[in-house]
């Protein structure tokens, strides 16, 4: 009985050691491991969100007899003795003004050319004829896509650098005729009556009665709940007002977020504020400050900003598309993440061994992740190594055998 069950034991024994030799060959022989290239990568990133705008503003009280036609821009910056609008008696004679004005900004144009008689003054030809170019390619992507603002100026730029053209190739132009034209056709106009304002600010001329209301001192109290209230407000401009002076170049741009989406905004983070529908350019601003709440879901996001243009001083509320700095770095497979001595890195392909390279993420994307880029390190992950994503027993220095990578 012990003698057979001792054979037994000694059977299942060989048996187990054949099975884990050959297992352990077979591991060995002909486990494959998946590798991926190491590169760089770029994240853009952006959010879009809508809000309202708080600023220290004031309506300016003017009351007018007749036809405003206002000389200053939206987010024009004036003074005290700054006109703000010139009060005409008729349209006609408002519209005859615009016309003299017209014509006076070509004459002084072309008296300019005139007076660049000094080849120093002169800029070279061919940036004469790139300024060309470039002004008439831009009214034509601005063309088709509907955004052209300020014709009179582009047309008023390609004349002068015309003119400039002209005089240094000795071109046939009749400056001097065009210049005894617009002479002899500038008309006599009303001069009206010029509108000043006693304040020091931003100009705008659209006023909606919550200037005074939506200032920044709101700052302090606002929640998720009342800005949602603000946001589902309309607010229509009073097309009798005369304007408002925006009175500090410092605004504020008030959303509501998702409280997950609040990681994305760190306090005191630069970013660019787009206004969409917009034909003016972006502006820069930074995170003011990020209010969560954590009870309802929400968070409010606070952007600050001290870039002014027509945009930030008449709108009330906006949909905005807040771009961040992108993140860079080099990019690599979450599966190839490893943590090895309390330390997260990947295993490389080294020249004849695994090694353990480190990792320093700056981002982490839905499967990917990437770890910032330094060129001279050999200790972190660089571009072009070659990562073993998927493998087994692997350990910083294991041979490389061929065939197997």
């Amino acid at each position: 009985m012990n003698n057979a069950l001792s054979k037994f034991m000694t059977v299942m024994i060989a048996l187990f050691l054949l099975s884990y030799t050959g297992y352990q060959a077979f591991r060995y022989i002909y486990t494959s491991y998946r590798t991926e290239n190491a590169y760089r990568f770029e994240v853009a990133r952006s959010y879009n969100t809508h809000g309202i705008l708080l600023r220290d503003e004031t309506v300016i009280d003017q009351q007018t007899n007749g036809v405003v036609r206002y000389t200053l821009e939206e987010g024009h910056k004036f003074i005290p003795d700054t006109p703000i609008a010139t009060v005409y008696s008729s349209q006609e004679a408002a519209q005859a003004a615009e016309e003299r004005d017209a014509l006076q900004r070509e004459l002084q144009t072309l008296q300019g050319i005139k007076q660049s008689t000094n080849p120093d003054e002169l800029a070279e030809l061919s940036l004469l004829n790139n300024d060309v170019s470039v002004t008439l390619r831009q009214l034509t992507a601005d063309g088709s896509l509907g955004t052209v603002t300020d014709m009179e100026g582009s047309r008023l730029d390609l004349l002068e650098a015309a003119g400039r053209r002209q005089l240094i190739t000795g071109e046939e132009g009749d400056l001097d005729g065009r210049i005894r034209t617009l002479t002899q056709q500038m008309p006599a106009v009303e001069e009206g009556t010029p509108i000043y304002c006693n304040r020091i600010g931003y100009f705008s001329r659209f006023v909606d009665h919550c200037e005074e209301e939506f200032s920044p001192q709101l700052l302090e109290t606002l929640d998720g709940d009342t800005v949602q209230q603000m946001l589902e407000q309309e607010y229509p401009y009073d097309t009798q007002a005369f304007g408002k002076c925006v009175n500090s170049y410092q605004w504020y741009y008030v959303t509501v977020i998702p409280l997950e989406d609040a990681e994305m905004f760190q306090e005191g983070a630069d970013l660019t504020i787009t206004f969409v529908g917009s034909t003016e350019d972006p502006v820069s601003g930074w995170v003011e400050q990020v209010k969560e709440e954590k009870e309802k879901n929400q968070a409010v996001l606070i952007i600050g900003s001290t870039d002014v243009n027509g945009d930030t001083v008449s709108r009330r509320t906006a949909s905005v598309k807040l771009g961040f700095s992108d993140y860079e770095g080099v990019r690599f497979s979450r599966q190839a993440l490893r943590i090895q001595d309390g330390k997260k890195g990947v295993f490389v392909k080294g020249n004849s061994a695994v090694k353990f390279k480190q990792v320093d993420i700056v981002y982490t994307g839905k499967d990917f992740y990437l770890s910032k880029l330094d060129y001279s390190s050999d200790i972190y992950l660089n571009i072009f190594d070659v990562i073993i994503v998927e493998g087994n027993d692997l350990y910083d220095g294991k041979p490389l055998e061929q065939g197997r990578y």
